[in-house]
């Protein structure tokens, strides 16, 4: 393909690839360097007897090991060992943290990201996630607030259901190995860098912006502006998911870009010569970083930040048509001060959208022609729209498992309400960060956020169009990306190389499908799930899963059951509770709070539930069961107990709170 000429792309990419093989095939780091040196020599060799293949092969697979060894370098298996290893212990220790950002409030909990500077004493290095009781701390806690705590570090917990959301994976991959919950806080001073000064700054607008503004309209408003989501409505969220336009909630590349578009039009009738070029240049790019410090200099924020301060650049040296090299700078500069962006989802979708938006948006221009300014201003948003999102499509289906049907509809009457909403954002911000805003400009701001809010609203009310729990596994999403660009080349290139990648590509999505039906069929299972205070069963049978469950709970349908649900491609059908099951010529039996063991029972397996009192020894004694599971429904200490006793009568013990999930299979 032509992006590909470009030699900035071709070395990122090759720099992405050896991230990627290093994580999920991990190399020592001797062994990195030592291929690296003779890539290096060949390299040397290749350009002194001017050997074409090596000199463009060779720079390809350097580009690769360097990006192995970046990882290499930057996994702090240090900080990984230290926190956790704390963790498995049961002592409380003294620990010396700083507050660095601040996460969605819960019912019970403030979570808060810390960095930790001391462990009893000793120096340390990580971060860790607070978690303070609301009932007890009930003040807001500063970004920068250096902290005493007294508590037991705990290590993360692991994904406790099949095909759910591993957090704690998400969290490692941010750099977080452990977790600590307390009541009690002892302040310690400030730590005064970026962050610090940063939620001074927000906390003064916020303060300044107060009146005027609806409950909904400011928490909106912290969401575009200053890049706080914490205390935003559930509804809101949900209404943005459903039509597609969620990304307008979180501060990122489009926020960037529109206050890069303000300030470039505010700026344009300045000369545009000499030395007023770099000024204006200048002026662009001290106007993102100062944005991005208002917005709380969250990642998202600092990437999309660094992307279009290169895109600025770009265009001040009168590189548009380079724009493939401009990207890929950006990309390369940004994995190498930290290479697990690679695997963060907002850097991908990010990345994605803009790489589409420059690949699609000629072609979509020439199939839709127009002259005048506003078809043409109308016909750029649905085009950039469209770009983007055909570029995060398999993405967004991978991890989201849904797709927008109206998103169209939604950018259309999104985009330009976003445009000058941003536009009198940035002057709110201007003044409020000096002085209370006036009241003309809080109602301007507040009712262009209510118009947004109701119109997306009324575009989310038509759910019918909204398409949801999508199977839709990595290899798909891989050979979904090769159909795309053979289709985009093709349009561009009809040529055979192009056709025959997206035949291939065709034929790769309906040997997955095939393939995963042949796996999947005659599966059967049998699985104590993990809920919190309450029971599930679900049974696998064929292309069907039976849900047994003892309390009706959606929450937890919705949470446990639709992701096993919608990986295997089954359907659910609900049952009533019972105590016996009979799987695999295995007898389960389950036991409640009140357990009446019948006499003529051998169980082979015993699921203890409710905080069961019962005699467990004389249990064990009359059936000698296989194996003794405790699920979710359980007081800790009731499990603690039962593990001390099986271990005692050495029979397996299985408790779903510390283990997660407990599977029988059929291995006839």
């Amino acid at each position: 393909m032509q992006i590909f000429r470009f030699p900035l792309v071709r070395l990122s990419l090759s720099f992405a690839i050896g991230i990627a093989i290093q994580r999920f095939y991990p190399v020592p780091m001797i062994w990195i360097c030592f291929s690296g040196a003779i890539v290096l020599i060949t390299l040397a060799v290749g350009q002194k007897h001017k050997i074409i293949v090596l000199n463009s092969i060779t720079p390809l697979l350097l580009f690769g090991f360097l990006g192995a060894a970046c990882l290499g370098i930057h996994n702090p298996k240090s900080e990984k060992n230290e926190l956790e290893d704390l963790g498995k212990a049961d002592n409380a220790h003294v620990l010396q943290i700083t507050t660095r950002e601040k996460l969605k409030v819960s019912d019970r909990y403030r979570k808060y990201i810390c960095t930790v500077e001391k462990v009893d004493g000793k120096a340390r290095n990580g971060k860790i996630l607070l978690y303070l009781r609301r009932d007890k701390v009930s003040d807001d806690v500063p970004i920068g607030r250096r902290l005493i705590v007294v508590t037991r570090i705990q290590r993360l917990r692991p994904m406790l259901n099949p095909a759910g959301f591993d957090y704690s994976a998400y969290l490692k991959n941010k750099g977080i190995f452990a977790q600590v919950f307390t009541d009690k806080i002892l302040y310690d001073g400030f730590r005064k860098d970026a962050f610090y000064y940063s939620d001074k700054i927000r906390k003064r607008i916020i303060r300044n912006v107060s009146n005027g503004f609806g409950k909904r309209e400011i928490e909106v408003f912290h969401a575009l502006m200053l890049g706080q989501q914490q205390e935003i409505d559930a509804g809101i969220v949900m209404d943005y998911q459903a039509t597609g336009v969620v990304h307008i909630l979180s501060v990122s590349g489009l926020h960037v870009g529109f206050v890069m578009l303000i300030l470039s039009t505010v700026l344009k009738p300045l000369p545009n010569s000499g030395h007023w070029r770099t000024a204006k240049l200048i002026a662009v790019i001290l106007g993102l970083w100062v944005f991005a410090m208002l917005a709380g200099l969250s990642p998202p924020v600092l990437r999309s930040a660094t992307t279009f301060s290169f895109l600025a650049l770009g265009s001040h040296l009168k590189k548009g048509s380079n724009i493939y090299n401009t990207l890929a700078v950006s990309l390369l500069i940004l994995l190498v001060f930290n290479p697990k962006l690679l695997f963060d989802v907002g850097f991908q979708l990010s990345y994605a959208a803009l790489f589409f938006i420059v690949f699609l948006k000629t072609s979509f221009d020439n199939i839709f022609p127009a002259r005048k300014k506003v078809v043409v201003y109308f016909r750029d948003i649905l085009t950039v729209s469209l770009a983007a999102q055909i570029g995060t499509l398999p993405l967004s289906l991978y991890y989201f498992h849904q797709f927008p049907g109206l998103f169209l509809v939604a950018n259309l009457v999104a985009i330009p309400l976003l445009g000058l909403i941003m536009a009198l954002g940035l002057i709110t911000l201007s003044w409020a960060c000096i002085m209370p805003i006036p009241e003309i400009l809080s109602n301007l701001t507040s009712n262009g956020i209510s118009l947004l809010n109701y119109l997306i609203g009324r575009v989310a009310r038509l759910d019918g169009f909204v398409f949801t729990d999508i199977w839709f596994p990595l290899s798909l999403m891989v050979a979904s990306y090769f159909l795309l660009f053979a289709i985009s080349s093709s349009v561009k290139r009809p040529v055979f190389s192009n056709v025959a990648m997206g035949i291939l590509s065709l034929l790769a999505i309906q040997f997955i499908y095939l393939n995963h039906q042949r796996e999947q069929y005659g599966k059967t299972s049998w699985i104590v799930m993990h809920t919190n205070a309450n029971s599930l069963i679900l049974e696998r049978s064929l292309k069907q899963a039976l849900v047994f469950q003892k309390k009706a709970n959606k929450k937890e349908i919705d949470f446990v059951v639709k992701p096993f649900a919608m990986e295997n491609r089954l359907a659910t059908e609900f049952k009533p509770w019972k105590s016996v099951h009979f799987f695999n010529d295995k007898r389960i039996l389950i036991l409640d709070s009140l357990p009446v063991v019948p006499k003529s029972a051998l169980p082979q397996i015993v699921i203890l539930t409710n905080s069961s009192r019962l005699n467990l020894d004389r249990l064990i004694k009359d059936c000698r069961p296989e194996i003794i599971i405790a699920d979710g429904s359980n007081y800790t200490s009731y499990v603690q107990r039962w593990k001390r006793t099986c271990e005692k009568q050495k029979i397996p013990f299985h408790a779903t709170a510390e283990k997660g999930y407990y599977c029988l299979k059929d291995d006839r």
